[in-house]
């Protein structure tokens, strides 16, 4: 029979053996607490509507305390007696659609081919990134509510975060959901459209946009190595970019299941390559060492980053690179506490992650690597590899893909070590 509800009795309350049962609150009519088998304990209010009695369930206890549930309790009767219906209404508020359910809509239907152009299987995955991934905070918001000041807010933290294009990636692959979420007439407009994409040019101190053939020096291949000693996924992921000339988004999305330690060898699907062909990467022993020093985590198949997909926070991670890298030139030029000024005085000419791929590229061909070798190496179906020598098989250049990477990881070690550089042959090496 009903009583006094007090939260000591609430948390005194055994439970049934099997279902659940409900104790009546004397103080407020049609307000119980409900505890089930497993002990899980939760207000419910019991009223009528339509001539039918309804049961609501306001909130578990203690997150919902006895004072709260009572006045919930209290607003929710004052809506029935106006004629509402707090149960169905709630009910309703679950069918409507959400920027994060209109997206997996259309995600399957790009999937399966029924909307729009059936896209590549590498187009999927990057669009299903962008739009699960990087619009996941707003993901809860109710479609038609989602404005240009939410749109904005979120480009202006990608960016900060992810960087520039991340973020005009982001950008496109969600106006071009809206943009059928509007023919579709989900929506009446699209708030993406509202915006404007980030100018990915790259600017000099000055805020001159700078060209795009930039590759680092010697002296700058020293100090971005020194600067990178510390532990950490940005370090482990600059040095693999340094050592292999691979791409960023690659390197960064490397999984175990891609690796081979044992024959040195990193084989990428045609899935996760810009020109959709697989692509084997010959592993130097500077290349394994950073490898095997990653830690393995379990039910992840992914070596960096955290969550659903691989590294992120590029723009922070690399201000701090670059800020370690000025204060050790400013120390080298003997200055021991560089204040903000001799910091800027000291930092490295502007630069990018893609510039290091140049410099692989750069540096292989300095050290008299062959052209087509070098294609080969970085994946690059252009000059020497396009036509019929783009038929080969990928297996042809595999022996001196592994000369070439050996050769330029001694190449950099020896910057790093400040000697000349000391080539020897893989076939010599394993003779």
């Amino acid at each position: 029979m009903p009583r006094k509800l007090t939260p000591q009795f609430i948390r005194s309350m055994e439970p049934p053996a099997s279902g659940n049962r409900i104790e009546w609150d004397t103080d407020e009519k049609g307000l119980g607490i409900r505890i089930t088998a497993a002990g899980h304990r939760a207000f419910v209010l019991r009223y009528v509507a339509d001539g039918r009695e309804r049961r609501l369930t306001l909130g578990e206890f203690p997150a919902l305390g006895l004072t709260a549930a009572r006045e919930m309790a209290r607003e929710r009767k004052g809506e029935v007696i106006k004629g509402a219906d707090p149960l169905a209404e709630k009910a309703a508020a679950r069918n409507v659609p959400t920027l994060g359910s209109t997206i997996a809509e259309y995600l399957a239907g790009r999937e399966a081919g029924t909307i729009g152009k059936r896209l590549r299987p590498k187009s999927l995955v990057e669009m299903r990134r962008y739009l699960e991934l990087h619009w996941q905070p707003l993901h809860a918001m109710r479609l038609a509510e989602v404005s240009r000041r939410d749109i904005k807010d979120r480009l202006d933290k990608l960016q900060a975060g992810s960087g520039t294009v991340a973020a005009n990636r982001a950008r496109a692959a969600l106006l071009l959901m809206l943009n059928w979420a509007v023919s579709e007439e989900r929506i009446a407009a699209n708030p993406v459209a509202l915006t404007k994409p980030y100018d990915e040019r790259r600017r000099g101190p000055d805020g001159e946009a700078i060209d795009d053939a930039r590759h680092l020096s010697n002296d700058e291949i020293e100090l971005l190595w020194r600067a990178t000693e510390r532990p950490g996924d940005y370090g482990a992921i600059i040095r693999l970019l340094l050592l292999t000339g691979q791409r960023r988004e690659e390197v960064a999305g490397m999984r175990w299941s891609e690796l081979d330690l044992d024959r040195a060898l990193w084989s990428l699907p045609k899935e996760r390559t810009k020109n959709g062909l697989r692509h084997d990467v010959p592993l130097s022993d500077a290349a394994l060492i950073i490898l095997h020093g990653v830690q393995r985590r379990p039910s992840r198949d992914l070596l960096f980053g955290e969550g659903k997909g691989g590294f992120s926070g590029w723009s922070q991670a690399k201000d701090r690179l670059d800020a370690r890298i000025a204060a050790a030139r400013a120390r080298a030029a003997g200055i021991e506490a560089p204040d903000a000024a001799a910091l800027t005085a000291h930092a490295l000419a502007p630069w990018r992650l893609h510039d290091l791929r140049r410099t692989v590229v750069t540096g292989m061909a300095e050290i008299g690597v062959q052209p087509h070798v070098i294609e080969a190496v970085v994946n690059h179906v252009s000059g020497h590899k396009a036509g019929v020598a783009g038929v080969y098989n990928r297996a042809t250049y595999a022996a001196e893909k592994r000369v070439a990477l050996q050769r330029w990881t001694e190449h950099v070690m020896s910057i790093v070590a400040g000697e000349p550089a000391k080539v020897v042959p893989l076939r010599q090496r394993s003779a």
